[in-house]
């Protein structure tokens, strides 16, 4: 599929094209694309707004080109992978456009450490692998932070009470559920109701009193 669009970019669309008409990208793994020919493609969006590749397609290489699209608001990545030579830096002009981070993998603890310093973050994506001792040092350092959304698989929800930790009243927690992340996403693009909406209502309840401020679990 991607080398089917890299041949139409060759003499048979123009940049424009690409341009005008790619918003929102998804390179999940080696199966649906080469690095190589992932990042030929990542270059032609250049009016992309929302973008994942949260596996083994990219390196730091990303990290250049994103900067220059300077205008993907939706970001989905594994730092460990983007980082690959283990020093995190969240403060690269990357991410500077970035309001929706969903980042996943071992290594998030680390990266977390500079996560107050991306300016337009409002919402946050973690799995449940980052420590509660963490997830309250990001409550913490962003208090411009609207959601910060722990994503359990609906596997996990039996071992909900592994989630109970008194103390962590900051309603902007939610923990919920999810089956098919790739859908979701699909979803949240297409304006369809997705976790982010939807774990932004359980919040907007939160504030007006209709549920509990200490409350959440989302499910």
């Amino acid at each position: 599929m991607v080398q089917a669009l890299l041949n139409t970019s060759n003499g048979r669309r123009p940049p424009q094209f690409f341009h005008q008409a790619v918003r929102h990208l998804v390179l999940e793994d080696e199966s649906s694309c080469s690095p190589d020919d992932g990042t030929k493609l990542l270059r032609l969006c250049t009016g992309l707004v929302s973008f994942a590749s949260p596996r083994l397609i990219f390196d730091p290489n990303l990290l250049p080109i994103l900067a220059d699209l300077g205008i993907v608001q939706r970001l989905c990545l594994s730092p460990q992978i983007l980082f690959a030579s283990g020093s995190f830096d969240l403060t690269h002009s990357a991410f500077q456009s970035v309001t929706h981070l969903d980042a996943f993998g071992s290594g998030m603890e680390e990266a977390l450490a500079d996560i107050s310093a991306l300016p337009a973050l409002t919402h946050l994506c973690l799995d449940p692998a980052v420590p509660w001792d963490a997830l309250t040092q990001v409550l913490v350092k962003c208090p411009r932070l609207e959601l910060l959304f722990v994503q359990w698989s609906v596997g996990s929800k039996q071992n909900y009470e592994a989630a109970q930790k008194p103390g962590v009243y900051d309603l902007r927690l939610v923990i919920g559920l999810y089956e098919d992340y790739w859908k979701d996403w699909e979803d949240e693009v297409k304006g369809v109701l997705c976790y982010w909406a939807e774990a932004d209502a359980f919040v907007a309840k939160k504030r007006r009193g209709e549920i509990e401020p200490t409350r959440y679990w989302m499910h």
